[in-house]
């Protein structure tokens, strides 16, 4: 059967082979996107591979591109499928490729690495019981003086603007290697609410009246929460004192009945990396991110 890589329209994502489509359930979230440029590998009246770039104006610098194939395809056709992406003059605004694929994608990773991508980042999201962290940091003591929740602060006309600038200042530092854009702190306010945080057991750390650190934390359901914003003054907090902020939030939430947590770690947030390493997750499959300058 004749194989065509040719592009296609973003409507045409849904004429997919069966095996591509169950690929492709768990990032629907990347479907909705307006794309720039879509390739698709048919066989047949079937696409059975699809690449797509976009941008997200996040991070206005990069070109994001999106892989998706069966297992039918093989790697010649998969670096015909990436050659067609790249080979092109995108946006003058951005400039660099950002290629994400889960750790064990190792055909499409020798692929990107055969076209001078990169590893720029690797992004683990482990899952875990409440009950084995506080196992992990049974020994640790809790930290509760200085603590104030989020509500607290976002209250505070004069703590709210420090707090922001300093979660502005966090993430920019973490994601060097793929700038973000210039927001003002209404904007960086409207981005940590966005996702509706628990705004008592969000917990922020200060000493003498200095905002040191924070670990934010966002329901995803009666029994489940994620892990969001965390960060520190220059990161000069001791890992045992935001540990201890940690357990102390984490006993909360066992009081509330919450069984398990999420967190998202990127090997280049080295305070996060640090806070959550006692629980040895490095290691476990992770979403890869390649990079490729123009």
């Amino acid at each position: 059967m004749n194989i065509t890589i040719e592009k296609i329209n973003q409507s045409h994502i849904e004429d997919c082979s069966k095996s591509l489509h169950l690929n492709l359930i768990e990032f629907d979230w990347l479907l909705k996107r307006t794309y720039h440029r879509v390739f698709g590998v048919k066989k047949g009246s079937e696409f059975t591979a699809i690449a797509f770039t976009w941008r997200n104006e996040f991070h206005p610098h990069a070109e994001k591109i999106n892989i998706f194939a069966d297992e039918t395809i093989g790697s010649e056709t998969i670096n015909e499928l990436i050659g067609k992406l790249i080979h092109y003059t995108p946006d003058i605004t951005a400039d660099h490729f950002v290629c994400s694929v889960m750790s064990d994608e190792t055909m499409i990773i020798d692929t990107l690495k055969k076209n001078q991508f990169q590893l720029m980042r690797k992004t683990y999201m482990p899952t875990w019981k409440v009950s084995v962290l506080l196992e992990k940091l049974e020994a640790l003591d809790t930290v509760t003086r200085g603590l104030y929740s989020l509500d607290e602060i976002l209250q505070n006309d004069d703590r709210k603007p420090s707090f922001i600038q300093l979660l502005k200042s966090d993430y920019t530092h973490s994601h060097l290697v793929s700038p973000v854009a210039e927001r003002s702190l209404i904007e960086w306010e409207e981005l940590l609410l966005d996702g509706e945080p628990d705004l008592q057991n969000s917990l922020v750390y200060m000493e003498d009246d200095v905002i040191r650190g924070y670990i934010s934390l966002y329901p995803a359901g009666n029994k489940h929460y994620e892990f969001g914003w965390i960060g520190s003054l220059q990161k000069e907090i001791p890992i045992e004192v935001l540990r201890g902020i940690l357990k102390e939030q984490l006993i909360r939430l066992k009081n509330k009945g919450v069984q398990t947590v999420e967190v998202e770690v990127d090997s280049t947030d080295l305070l996060a990396f640090s806070l959550f390493s006692f629980a040895h997750f490095e290691g476990e499959h992770s979403w890869d991110s390649y990079k490729l300058v123009f």
